[in-house]
């Protein structure tokens, strides 16, 4: 038997971790369990045969295995340090990757260093998705069942009830004369039950501070103290385009968003060739 076959599971298990890590020229954590290629071999996987691309400074496994497209958090872009006169490499998440030739339908075709010599290529492009596909979300805080908002509907019930916050905010300072009793309704509104945390007060106390301007701002301007039907319905409009920002769209009445992909093309699947057998 042999020196690793002979050792206790855990020494097994760290030696591997170790002789893979050397394979390939690198330096092993001392925090094993930080180890992405640790935590990999300790649940029964099998180590690439090189290491694979980063994707923010982390081991990007499910780009080299998967053959699913996945999303990119960020949208590409050409290194603008690039010299020379062929194609720039790209920024993926924050790591270079090797550009090639696009193929005709408008995406681009990437690989990475070392996986381009075992014929491995990659296709990214840009796609307009739904909100429920997307991995972006706008938070929903009107209805604590809703996960993100994903409708139109949904997100007009959003900007009503920001809105509506709004003028309950000022209503309580037009009506509430205690400021003990102001400064807890506003922890109530912040905090709910945990109106008495020391963060909670200072949130309320900021959050009564600008519904104290947005009143006195009405009041220089002539305009009632709460807003009439008419002006709450336009504030909802211009809430949902806040709301929907750079980011969003409203089509059939759906919130929709272009999202960058990165997808596998080539192998058409992993075989033994591409894990190491230590």
């Amino acid at each position: 038997m042999t020196e690793l076959e002979c050792a206790p599971a855990d020494d097994l298990l760290a030696k591997r971790y170790q002789a893979i890590v050397a394979s390939s020229g690198g330096l092993p954590n001392h925090l094993q369990d930080k180890s992405a290629l640790f935590r990999r071999l300790k649940a029964g996987l099998k180590a690439l045969v090189i290491p694979p691309p980063c994707s923010f400074s982390y081991p990007w496994y499910e780009v080299v295995e998967s053959d699913t497209r996945i999303e990119l958090t960020d949208e590409p872009s050409a290194w603008p340090e690039a010299k020379g006169d062929g194609l720039p490499p790209m920024l993926i998440n924050q790591t270079l990757w090797v550009q090639l030739p696009p193929a005709g339908d408008g995406s681009l075709r990437v690989t990475s260093g070392g996986w381009d010599k075992l014929g491995f290529a990659w296709k990214v492009w840009r796609e307009r998705v739904p909100a429920k596909q997307s991995g972006a979300a706008l938070c929903c805080r009107h209805d604590p069942q809703i996960k993100k908002i994903e409708t139109e509907l949904q997100l007009r019930n959003e900007a009503a009830w920001r809105v509506d916050r709004d003028i309950d905010e000022i209503r309580a300072i037009c009506t509430i004369s205690s400021e003990d009793e102001r400064h807890e309704f506003f922890c109530r509104a912040v905090g709910g039950e945990r109106k008495d945390d020391r963060i909670i007060q200072f949130m309320a106390k900021n959050q009564q501070e600008r519904a104290e301007t947005r009143l006195k701002k009405r009041r220089e301007s002539h305009l009632p103290d709460l807003p009439t039907a008419e002006e709450r319905q336009l504030e909802i409009e211009r809430e949902m385009t806040l709301l929907l920002g750079d980011t969003w769209e409203l089509s059939e009445g759906l919130l929709v968003a272009d999202s960058w992909w990165i997808q596998r093309i080539t192998p058409a699947k992993l075989t033994a060739e591409h894990y190491l057998d230590i």
